[in-house]
């Protein structure tokens, strides 16, 4: 509507002009004499006026505009356009169509300013600690948390952190998409480190979350510890409270039908023979105790890792070529699948050799009676490039309430066992900082896994 009345008011202009100065032609050069030439000098100082109105007219409106299009180009949406609202209808109108345009872009971004203050506040008050930097390794962006972490007030680039902790610094500088780092971290810190990246606007920034996991470390390890204790009081209990018994029992047989003839004890043959028993069982509850002992102690006294380069290939190999006589003599298949990319990790060979040997041997007695039995060995990386060995068989499962318990130590399910073997390698795992998962369907299979997190 403005518009259509900004073109007719110029058509009117160059109209009144057009006729103005045609006028004075035909006046000056056709009539020629005196009124007429005075005509044709007065039609065209009216022609003259119409120009120099339209000339300001179409500057003023230039004018307008121009201003209208740099408050847009540098986000300058508090002017008013309202000066000549009173010289022209038109302007008027222009001047209401640019102030409503702008008001529209001043509540799009206060809109978004806020929105931005929600989100700066969000990240604020999360208790990860979060940091975005440009690929050119300067920060963008860093909330309270990490800053705290860090033991930085304010950072600008990550080269600042070489004077936190070099180990740090090579993570962030070295940064590999979507994997997770574990780093023992100033004092009681045990960060978990994850990093990602993302496109923005044609630039890629990586982001880095911190995560402090060391009070939740300590809490796991209580309740470890709390668990522990109770099984050890049950296992103790479980020998000392029977020997305790049988001793009352044997002192009472002694007691009773022990006689003293001339210079010499007599006891009767019936009494004998329950003495040996008792004697015998004491016996088999004191070396029942003295394995759980000796149990406790291998897990208690687990030798510290020597790490070196492994290739994880070459380990699950060697391991199943040690277990494979074991394998086939029960009858089970047995293979191995690897990456096409060679997997290398730090780590003890021997170790890791021991939880896989437990795993398979695990397996084996799940497969007992199981027809078309197997055991699969994989050995890849996740969704997260972090490297992975999968012992998984088609026996027997593992009941839904005791998968909870399995890696707890002295736990067990079997008859024969001491329940140390999960537990040991669980632990040899987190030695490697790494961890050692199950899923299990009863009757169908049970798929162990072996993951180890990248570290510095």
């Amino acid at each position: 509507m403005v518009f259509n009345r900004f073109q007719l008011q110029i058509i009117i202009y160059l109209i009144g002009i057009c006729l103005s100065f045609t006028t004075a032609l035909y006046l000056i050069i056709v009539i020629g004499n005196f009124p007429a030439v005075f005509g044709g000098i007065l039609a065209s100082i009216v022609g003259a006026i119409l120009f120099r109105y339209l000339y300001l007219f179409i500057a003023k409106t230039n004018r307008k505009l121009q201003r209208f299009i740099d408050s847009i180009k540098y986000s300058d949406f508090v002017l008013k356009f309202s000066s000549d609202d009173k010289l022209d209808q038109n302007f008027k109108g222009l001047n209401n169509s640019f102030n409503a345009i702008l008001e529209a872009f001043r509540k799009e971004r206060a809109s978004k300013e806020e929105n931005l203050q929600y989100l700066k506040t969000i990240l604020q008050q999360v208790n990860t600690g979060l940091m975005v930097v440009h690929s050119d390794g300067s920060v963008v962006l860093v909330n309270d948390r990490a800053k705290k972490i860090i033991s930085l007030r304010r950072i600008k680039h990550i080269d600042e952190l070489k004077s936190v902790d070099e180990r740090l610094y090579k993570i962030l500088s070295s940064f590999s998409v979507n994997t997770n780092y574990l780093l023992d971290f100033l004092d009681n810190t045990q960060l978990i480190i994850r990093s990602t990246s993302l496109k923005i606007k044609s630039k890629t920034v990586r982001i880095f979350t911190f995560q402090n996991i060391y009070s939740e470390l300590q809490q796991k390890e209580i309740e470890s510890w709390q668990n522990l204790i109770k099984i050890l009081r049950h296992e103790i209990m479980n020998s000392i409270t029977p020997i305790s018994s049988l001793n009352a029992t044997l002192r009472d047989i002694l007691d009773k039908d022990l006689m003293l003839d001339a210079d010499n004890f007599i006891l009767p043959e019936e009494s004998v023979e329950d003495l040996k028993e008792g004697l015998s069982t004491i016996e088999n509850r004191t070396d029942g105790l003295i394995k759980f002992i000796d149990s406790y102690r291998a897990y208690s006294n687990l030798p510290k890792p020597n790490f070196e380069q492994l290739n994880l290939k070459e380990l699950v190999q060697k391991t199943c070529q040690l277990l494979d006589p074991e394998v086939s003599k029960a009858g089970i298949a047995f293979s191995q699948s690897f990456s096409a990319e060679a997997i290398k990790i730090k780590g003890d060979a021997n170790l890791l050799e021991m939880v896989l040997i437990n795993l398979v041997k695990n397996a084996i007695q799940a497969n007992e009676g199981v027809e078309n039995a197997r055991i699969e060995i994989t050995v890849g990386k996740d969704t997260k490039r972090n490297p992975f060995i999968a012992v998984k068989d088609n026996g027997k499962g593992i009941v839904p309430e005791a998968v909870d318990k399995i890696f707890m130590p002295f736990f067990t399910t079997k008859k024969v066992g001491t329940g140390i073997g999960l537990s040991l390698s669980k632990q040899i795992m987190q030695l490697h900082h790494g961890t050692l998962s199950v899923k299990s369907e009863e009757g169908e299979q049970t798929i162990f896994t072996l993951k180890f997190l990248q570290t510095t």
